[in-house]
């Protein structure tokens, strides 16, 4: 059973998950933290398939996943959630320090713990139970309202906030965003062809972004020229076709804006054609590869069947392999004008 760790300058205790859990500073949430940083029903972390995913549920003052503001994500073990004052670790990994994750937060421990590094690593055990109570009829009917979202999520990014996203001191502190770039490097870096074509270039750079993320599919397209003709530069796996919704062709080539959709099937904005749908295609990421200004191509990956596969920290990764591949594109582009 998934667990997780709750951590505050008053102390630290752990949880159990069930299906679902609410958070928030009313009695009948799973899960009460105090605060007035803290809304009544402030968010809810929730079990669909294998996997959990957090959702903020209209609050006032958000949710923070790994330092950013997340309106609903997947999470995976060793994430940090920020909800108020506290900090929530998910299903914390074997070997988690919670000594040092204290002092690397600047959390004075409570008195109690105040006795060494010894009882800073025994966090006491609270089993949260997945029922509410059922005279609470009220309480929990004004509270699953809130599971219906006000806005549809966001999807299209700016290439300037992917980048503020990239920024060292914004980079999340997660041991798996570190484990998913070392793979994307490895795989980036790993038996480069000794004649340097640019096909093997291109490929790398794919199976690099499909290593990354845990991708189905991948395809790399660059444009002929200043025109929309289109050609292909890779495609993962190498036997299987590979459909671009024009949804995500228009917001990369034209727009130059990045997309992360999670739930392409029931998102509206990617129903105006049948792509999607005939092919499953369910979670999605595509990204612009540009030079001196100009989009070049497009750096698509995307899942059939998987939804919420995607976080963030995996449109910085792929938009790091972005900037390697243009950047290789000019130098080998600049050294046979200079042949």
């Amino acid at each position: 059973m998934r667990k997780l760790l709750v951590i505050s300058s008053g102390g630290v205790r752990e949880a159990e998950l069930g299906q679902e859990m609410t958070i928030g500073r009313a009695y009948t949430n799973l899960l009460r933290l105090e605060g007035e940083e803290v809304s009544r029903v402030h968010a809810i972390l929730y079990k669909r398939d294998e996997d959990y995913l957090i959702r903020d549920l209209d609050s006032k003052n958000g949710v923070f996943l790994n330092g950013q503001r997340v309106t609903s994500s997947l999470v995976v073990p060793g994430d940090e959630i920020q909800i108020g004052n506290y900090i929530l670790v998910f299903d914390p990994p074997a070997g988690f320090d919670l000594a040092a994750f204290l002092k690397q937060h600047s959390i004075e421990p409570s008195p109690e713990e105040k006795g060494g590094e010894k009882e800073a690593k025994k966090p006491s055990h609270v089993s949260v139970p997945v029922m509410r109570r059922e005279d609470d009829t009220d309480e929990r009917f004004e509270t699953s309202i809130h599971f219906v979202p006000q806005t549809l999520t966001q999807v299209f990014y700016e290439l300037a906030e992917v980048e503020e996203l990239s920024q060292t001191d914004a980079l999340p502190p997660s041991g798996v965003f570190a484990t998913e770039l070392v793979r994307a490097l490895r795989s980036l870096t790993s038996h480069p062809r000794e004649n340097g074509e640019e096909n093997d270039l291109l490929q790398r750079v794919l199976n690099a972004a499909v290593s990354a993320t845990h991708a189905d599919r991948g395809v790399l397209v660059l444009r002929d020229g200043q025109g929309d003709a289109l050609r292909l530069g890779a495609i993962f796996p190498r036997d299987r076709d590979v459909s671009v919704t024009r949804v995500v062709l228009r917001a990369v080539l034209r727009e130059q804006r990045a997309v992360l959709c999670n739930d392409a099937k029931n998102d509206p904005r990617f129903q105006q054609t049948d792509t999607v749908q005939r092919e499953n295609i369910t979670s999605i990421i595509g990204f612009p590869l540009v030079s001196k200004g100009q989009t070049i191509g497009l750096l698509y990956v995307d899942t059939q069947g998987r939804p919420n596969a995607f976080r963030r920290e995996h449109l910085v990764i792929v938009h790091f392999l972005a900037r390697i591949c243009t950047l290789a594109m000019n130098i080998t582009e600049a050294s046979a004008q200079r042949s």
